[in-house]
């Protein structure tokens, strides 16, 4: 497929598609599970990590970024200004016990 130009178009495309649509329904799980920032992050890491190792396991070795990013982009957007109001939150808490 690879050497046809099909990879991408086949394969690339929709294991991005169906990424997306995985970790931004993660996402939203994750959210209104009522994690704090720190640990919704962290599990933003767990999840980067496992998808990096599945795209190796399963994929060409081109497509391994895409898939990182695909699934960040995924679980963080629309995230941010809550993940920097919780974290500040955090913070302040922290100074102040």
């Amino acid at each position: 497929m690879q050497s046809h130009k099909l990879y991408t178009d086949m394969v690339q495309s929709t294991y991005l598609t169906l990424t997306h649509t995985f970790y931004t329904a993660e996402s939203t799980r994750l959210f209104e599970s009522g994690l704090q920032a720190g640990e919704f992050l962290r599990r933003v890491q767990e999840c980067s990590v496992e998808e990096q190792t599945r795209a190796h396991e399963v994929l060409h070795h081109d497509s391994v970024a895409a898939v990182r990013d695909a699934t960040e982009k995924a679980l963080l957007a629309g995230r941010l200004q809550w993940l920097a109001k919780d974290g500040k939150s955090n913070l302040l808490a922290s100074i102040i016990a």
